[in-house]
C-alpha cells in the first residue's frame, strides 16, 4: 500500500499531557478513501451478479443426480475455480507486504519475537472463530431449492472461505511452533527469511471474510430476494470499504521513533525478500 500522507511526525506534546498532540498522518485522506470504495464494487459484485441473475438460464434440480451435468460445470465450476484461482493469486502477491507491515515500523528496542508471537495468535484466534461459523453454514446448507445455481455458489463460498481457514491455521501454528525455540537475535533473521508466512495468515484472513461475506449475501438474495439481497450487498460492501480504509491508514502510518535511514534499510529488506521467495 502507498503512503500518500504527509510525513509530519507531530511530536509535540500538549502542556500537562503525556500524550502527543496528533500528527499531519491523522488527517483524512480522500485518496485512501477512494481506493476503499472502488475495492469495495469490485468485492461485492461477485454475489450482486449471481442474486440478480438467479433466474437467467437456470440449473435444474434434476441435474444434480447426473454424474456430470454440463450446466453445472460451466455457471458454477468453471467460473469459481476462476475466481478461486484469481484470488489465491492476488492474495499471494500480497503475503510478504502484509509480513512485513508487523516490521517495519517496530521499534528498535522491543522483544520482536513476542510481539510476532502475540500477533500470530491473534490471528489463529479470529480464523479459528471464522471456521466455526463457517462449517456450522457448510453442514445445514442444502442445495435442491427453486434456485439451484444460487444453492451451489454457496457451497462455493463456504468451501473456498474453509479453505482459506483451515491454510491460515496451519501457517500460523507452524511459525509458532518454530518461532517459539528462538533467542531474539535468531527470532528476528527467522522472521526476514520466512516473511512470506508470516504474512500469510494475514491474507487467508482476508480470503476468509471475502468469502464469508459473499455467503451471506447469497443467503439473503436467496432467502430474502433482490431488495433485501441488495441491502445486504450495500452493508456488507461497507465493511469491506472501512476495513481496507483502515488497512490503508494503519499501513501507512511511520513511527516517530524511527530515522529516515531505518526506513529505508528495512524497504531495502522487503524487496530482498520479495525477489527471493517470488512474491515480487
Amino acid at each position: 500500500m502507498t503512503d500518500e500522507r504527509p510525513s509530519g511526525m507531530g511530536k509535540t506534546k500538549s502542556q500537562g499531557e503525556d500524550l502527543p498532540l496528533p500528527s499531519d498522518q491523522a488527517a483524512i485522506n480522500y485518496g485512501i478513501w477512494g481506493k476503499a470504495f472502488l475495492a469495495g464494487l469490485i468485492l461485492v459484485a461477485p454475489p450482486v451478479v449471481i442474486g440478480l441473475l438467479r433466474e437467467v438460464n437456470q440449473i435444474e434440480a434434476e441435474e444434480l443426480a447426473e454424474s456430470w451435468s454440463l450446466q453445472v460445470l460451466l455457471q458454477v465450476f468453471l467460473p469459481s475455480f476462476i475466481t478461486w484461482i484469481a484470488m489465491t493469486v492476488v492474495c499471494g502477491r500480497l503475503v510478504t507486504i502484509f509480513g512485513f507491515g508487523m516490521l517495519k515500523e517496530s521499534s528498535k528496542d522491543i522483544e520482536l519475537k513476542s510481539a510476532i508471537s502475540t500477533n500470530m495468535t491473534s490471528l489463529g484466534v479470529m480464523l479459528a472463530l471464522f471456521l466455526t461459523v463457517l462449517l456450522s453454514m457448510l453442514l445445514e446448507a442444502a442445495p435442491g431449492g427453486d434456485f439451484v445455481r444460487d444453492d451451489l455458489w454457496y457451497l462455493v463460498f463456504l468451501i473456498f472461505g474453509t479453505e482459506s481457514c483451515v491454510r491460515g491455521l496451519i501457517m500460523t501454528v507452524l511459525f509458532l511452533v518454530y518461532n517459539e525455540p528462538l533467542t531474539e537475535d535468531a527470532a528476528r533473521s527467522f522472521a526476514v527469511d520466512n516473511m512470506l508466512y508470516l504474512g500469510e495468515p494475514t491474507t487467508c484472513l482476508i480470503a476468509t471474510l471475502i468469502y464469508f461475506l459473499w455467503a451471506c449475501a447469497l443467503q439473503v438474495f436467496s432467502a430474502g430476494g433482490k431488495w433485501l439481497g441488495m441491502l445486504s450487498a450495500c452493508a456488507l460492501g461497507y465493511v469491506v470499504i472501512r476495513a481496507m480504509v483502515v488497512a490503508q491508514y494503519l499501513g501507512s502510518w511511520k513511527n516517530p521513533e524511527l530515522d529516515d535511514d531505518t526506513r529505508k534499510n528495512r524497504g531495502l529488506i522487503l524487496k530482498a525478500a520479495r525477489a527471493v521467495d517470488g512474491s515480487g
